[in-house]
């Protein structure tokens, strides 16, 4: 999985190739490229992601399996290289 640096600058190079053909705003496919980006870095989970979200599971959670997934998600999330606890 890319680090936080390497998608801010691979997002910001699909930019600034727009701003550079002069484009007032950002295309459709350019969304697209940015949104592939985003959606590469989290397809592949790596071990400190599977880790967050296996620790927010707790048998004595008095909760619904929805609400389980969502703190596995958030935790997941968080951990990876979009999130705040990444490198």
């Amino acid at each position: 999985m890319p680090s936080k640096e390497a998608l801010r600058d691979e997002i910001a190079h699909i930019i600034h190739a727009d701003c550079a053909r002069g484009l007032a705003t950002i295309p459709f496919n350019t969304a697209d490229r940015i949104l592939s980006t985003i959606r590469a870095a989290l397809k592949e989970p790596n071990e400190r992601m599977i880790e967050a979200g296996c620790d927010q599971y707790d048998f004595g959670d008095q909760i619904t399996q929805g609400e389980i997934l969502a703190k596995e998600w958030r935790a997941m999330l968080k951990a990876s290289a979009l999130g705040e606890q990444s490198e």
